[in-house]
């Protein structure tokens, strides 16, 4: 029979984490009940590969705290002191010096073993003997535990309250210490940025963000977080303030890199809200994305006591945004700067203004225009004795404020006859669009006339294209009949006015063909004839 053949190998993983007095003086802030502790060993992590049948033996960084002399002649007597505190563990204490002595040096408190089992709970193990040494803890365990760390506390503590140490020091392990901050821009307070970094590394960001013209802002704040959090932020829907996108922010959290910064423009919702207050007012939420934020209550003892449902709720921030000055007796008297062309004009809304009636106020507030702003224009004139008068300059007044006050990137024709839509004037809004079709066909002709003028700089400026340029008529497909209509019945030389000719080529062939991919079109004809100067310059046009 082989040797060995029945002896069953474990295979055994350990691995050690240090706690540092940093980490345990943090800790002790942190969590009620850890200013007890006065040391601590490294929290060993054990893995097997299966149970193992015999007892492990461990030795473990013994957990130093305060020191304090004991005269020779009270030694014995304070040990059996200090068995007796402890009557289930055995403490085996070796003196630094061997010699004799009027006195012995010792460290201070009680040591004491817990180990956290399969089921993630911390327990103290009093049944356990510990040798205590110089630098080492011997012990056995017969049982296999996930976890085990030795506690050097100043005096005698329930196991219920050691656990929670446990569970403590852990969990300092796993969450840091971070701050949000938010800032504005001095110059334009609608420039917002959001960081969220390591508390000991709020000194050197702010100085940074300061240099950079981020001056402004609420007060930072101190939140506990894992790595690896997905943190939201958002506005809330009651107050007056939102993102220029109206989008919440994400970002992660990670202590060595900085991941966790954001830079967005804000922007005010309701331009004619909040006018008891010189600025808009609204709440920037920070939330957690994945879980429940659970901070530690002796850094944050209020935390449970905020009026809220939320649970992912990390911090809120008061966010003020400047209002711009605004004369609303002048803003009536502001001429529209608009073209002939434009569908939106001054004339027409005195036009709109000759022929809607009460249904005004239904158009605006599918303009968007608050309850606030139309009783405001509305009683502002009612003083008038004309009451066709009256309800001529307040459709006025509704319009030009709206026109002034929208967004510059807002389809804003399309918006007003949507609105004349829904307030049941389908005649005024197919006047509308008629007024819409004809801007756009001015418009796209004038587009047309700039690239035809492009284009024939850009042929033109080849004086081999400009004599091709039958050729080049041909190649496009323009019938012979075309080509006589170019050159004129009285039967001009093609070399004298060759560049008129090819003015009139172009914009023949663009009446044709439209102006979908024109330029394109004609590269290619120049590229088969050959004309690679003419279609280089051609191609070129932007």
């Amino acid at each position: 029979m082989p040797r060995n053949a029945f002896r069953l190998t474990v295979n055994v993983t350990l691995q050690v984490i240090p706690i540092d007095n940093s980490m345990l003086a943090d800790t002790k802030a942190r969590y009620d009940g850890c200013e007890h502790v006065i040391g601590c060993s490294p929290i060993v992590i054990v893995g097997s590969s299966q149970v193992p049948q015999l007892p492990l033996n461990f030795a473990v960084s013994t957990p130093f705290g305060g020191k304090h002399r004991i005269p020779s002649s009270n030694v014995n007597r304070a040990e059996s002191q200090r068995d007796k505190s402890l009557p289930k563990i055995k403490i085996v204490n070796r003196p630094e010096g061997s010699g004799g002595g009027s006195s012995e040096t010792r460290e201070s408190g009680h040591v004491v073993l817990l180990t956290r089992s399969a089921n993630g709970k911390w327990r103290l193990r009093q049944e356990i003997v510990l040798d205590i040494q110089r630098d080492s803890t011997l012990f056995q365990l017969a049982e296999l535990a996930e976890r085990c760390v030795l506690l050097r506390t100043s005096e005698l503590l329930e196991a219920t309250l050691l656990a929670r140490i446990a569970e403590s020091l852990e969990r300092s392990l796993r969450e840091k210490l971070a701050t949000i901050i938010v800032r504005q821009e001095e110059d334009d307070n609608s420039q917002m940025f959001v960081e969220v970094c390591r508390s000991d590394g709020v000194n050197r960001v702010i100085p940074k963000l300061r240099n950079e013209g981020y001056t402004d802002g609420p007060p930072t704040q101190t939140v506990s977080l894992r790595e690896g959090d997905l943190i939201d932020i958002a506005f809330d829907k009651p107050g007056n303030i939102d993102f220029r996108d109206s989008a919440s922010k994400r970002f992660v959290f990670n202590s060595n890199i900085a991941s966790g910064k954001s830079s967005a423009e804000i922007r005010e919702k309701d331009v004619f809200a909040q006018n008891a207050s010189d600025t808009f007012k609204g709440n920037l939420l920070v939330r957690l994305s994945e879980r429940p934020y659970d901070p530690p209550t002796k850094l944050f003892p209020n935390i449970k006591k905020r009026k809220t449902d939320d649970s992912k709720l990390l911090a809120v921030f008061n966010i003020s945004l400047p209002k711009l000055k605004r004369d609303r007796k002048r803003i009536n008297r502001i001429r529209i700067r608009v073209t002939d062309s434009d569908p939106l004009s001054e004339e027409y809304f005195d036009h709109l203004g000759d022929v809607l009636t009460d249904e005004w106020k239904s158009v605006a507030r599918r303009l968007r225009c608050s309850t606030a702003a139309i009783e405001r224009i509305a009683t502002g004139n009612e003083h008038l004795e004309n009451k066709a008068e009256a309800m001529k300059k307040s459709v006025v007044d509704m319009l030009t404020e709206w026109f002034k006050t929208s967004a510059k990137t807002e389809n804003k024709a399309e918006e007003l006859r949507q609105a004349l839509m829904v307030a049941g004037r389908n005649d005024l809004a197919e006047e509308l669009a008629n007024r819409i079709k004809e801007h756009r066909r001015k418009v796209d002709k004038k587009f047309q006339d700039a690239t035809l003028e492009k284009i024939f700089v850009a042929f033109s400026s080849s004086e081999v294209a400009v004599r091709a340029w039958k050729k080049v008529a041909k190649e496009m497909g323009l019938s012979d009949q075309d080509i006589l209509g170019i050159e004129g019945e009285d039967g001009r030389k093609e070399d004298a006015v060759a560049k008129e000719m090819v003015h009139a080529l172009l914009k023949k062939w663009m009446e044709k063909q439209g102006k979908g991919a024109f330029k394109d079109r004609l590269v290619v004809v120049l590229k088969k004839l050959k004309l690679n100067e003419a279609a280089a310059n051609v191609s070129q046009i932007r």
